[in-house]
Order: C-alpha cells, then structure tokens, then sequence
C-alpha cells in the first residue's frame, strides 16, 4: 500500500541562493518554521488550482468531478514539523503517492475493481445501493455490472423491453499513470521560499 509522501526543505538540499542567505541565520529553526508554513500553503493552492483545471478526460466525458486534488489531497496536505536543518510537509493521503510516482492498483478485498462506464456510476462503489438492480453479466469482452434502467423501447413485435444500461466493467487491476504535475515545479517552490526567506532577513523598524 502507498505511504504518505513528505516534502522537505532542508538546508543541505537548498539552493545556492537560499542557502547562501541561510547562513546569516541563526537560530535556525524558527525560519524553518515559516519555510514550512510557507510550503504549505503553496502545495494547497497549486492542489485546489489544479482540481479546478486538471482531469481533464473526466471533464470532456461531463462526469462529476470528484475533488481529488482540490479537497482530498489539498485536505491532506500539512506542515508537520521543523529542527534547525530542516521543515517537513506530509501529503498524508496514501492515493498521491500513486499519482506521483504511478502504480498498479489491484483489489484487496474484493476479486476485481470496478471501473465506471457513465456518469450515474462515478464515484459510486456498486456496493453503496445508489444504483439499484445491479447484476454481473459475462461477455466476450469481459464481465460487466448492469441493470435495466427506467427508459424502455418497443421491440418490434410491440412488446416493451427495458434498457439494459453497463455501468461498471470488473478488471483484475487498472495502472495509474506517473503525474508529471503532482507536485508544483521546483522553480515556484524555491521562489516562494527566496521570497519568504528575504521577508524575513528584512531589517525591521525600530
């Protein structure tokens, strides 16, 4: 299973500009602290900015968006930490390490996943009940979860037949892609942090 991923600004690994202005700190650890807290709240807005634009397969179909990265791991991300060398920040949703990394998700309970096919199944375990009357049906192309729907037609002889919708194709397992934006790129992380580092090196009025 996926651990939880942790982001770190650490003084050994800064940049040649940042570490330049770090050493006329001292003490250390409470700039590391407002590094930390500055890191924090860039991985929350690029996660809400990037739910809002990314996904963009989910938004062509006109499903319903799932809030993935702009509530769940937005939610998930937080300063947890910082000593005089460096400030942790943990994603601790064990799903971002999929996205960030890529994988292979395989059922752990159940003998297959469930993929949706439409809308009305998105984001609905076939389990929940919210779509009634489900039912397996084996095919040439693989087995599927289906119930008749409420739209009937006429057969030809004038007898009404229900729709038969699929909502759910059952895999053995589905590969995420590895995410090339999961995470913001280097060079607006260490802005943010040259700027803040700057903010406070800034001589204060007396």
């Amino acid at each position: 299973m996926p651990q939880p991923i942790t982001v770190r600004v650490a003084k050994d690994t800064a940049t040649p500009a940042l570490r330049e202005m770090l050493r006329r700190v001292s003490p250390m650890r409470p700039l590391m602290m407002r590094l930390g807290k500055r890191l924090e709240i860039v991985l929350r807005k690029y996660f809400a900015d990037y739910g809002r634009t990314g996904n963009f397969k989910t938004r062509r179909r006109g499903w319903p968006t799932q809030h993935f990265w702009d509530r769940r791991i937005r939610n998930a991300t937080s300063f947890t930490g910082a000593t005089d060398h460096d400030a942790t920040i943990t994603i601790a949703d064990p799903a971002f390490m999929t996205h960030f990394r890529g994988g292979t998700i395989r059922p752990r309970e159940k003998k297959a996943l469930a993929i949706p096919l439409q809308a009305a199944a998105y984001g609905k375990q076939p389990s929940s009940g919210l779509i009634p009357g489900l039912f397996l049906l084996r095919t040439r192309k693989g087995a599927y979860l289906v119930a008749y729907g409420d739209g009937f037609g006429k057969s030809r002889k004038g007898v009404n037949r229900a729709t038969l919708h699929f909502y759910y194709k059952l895999v053995a397992s589905v590969t995420v892609p590895k995410d090339p934006k999961a995470l913001p790129p280097d060079k607006d992380i260490e802005a943010a942090l040259l700027k803040e580092t700057e903010y406070y090196l800034r001589p204060r009025a007396t």
